[in-house]
């Protein structure tokens, strides 16, 4: 008679991918097709509407829209990792714009 007792299975072989290597998916530095399209159909809905010079005529309508312009659309430009002297990453830090209400 075969002596009893607990069973453990043998753990299951690794199946990731080892640090740093890489296994399919996007070539490193490629850009998503997905959002360069998307992006691509917005600049033609910008183009169709008017183009810089409606965004421009847009932010002057009202000071809501410029507030909008400098908070929401104008940061998007800013590259999102900022290297410091050091050339490592430095901290991002808030930038408060007050607007000057004498302007009409």
């Amino acid at each position: 008679m075969a002596e009893v007792g607990p069973r453990y299975r043998q753990p299951a072989p690794s199946r990731g991918s080892k640090p740093g290597e890489r296994r399919g998916g996007r070539q490193k530095g490629t850009a998503n097709k997905v959002t360069r399209s998307v992006k691509e159909a917005i600049d033609l809905v910008a183009q169709a509407i008017g183009g810089a010079e409606r965004m421009a005529d847009w932010v002057q309508e009202d000071k809501q829209n410029e507030r909008l312009f400098w908070s929401q659309i104008y940061p998007k430009l800013l590259p999102l990792q900022v290297a410091g002297p050091s050339g490592l990453a430095s901290v991002p830090r808030r930038v408060i714009i007050e607007l000057d209400d004498a302007r009409s």
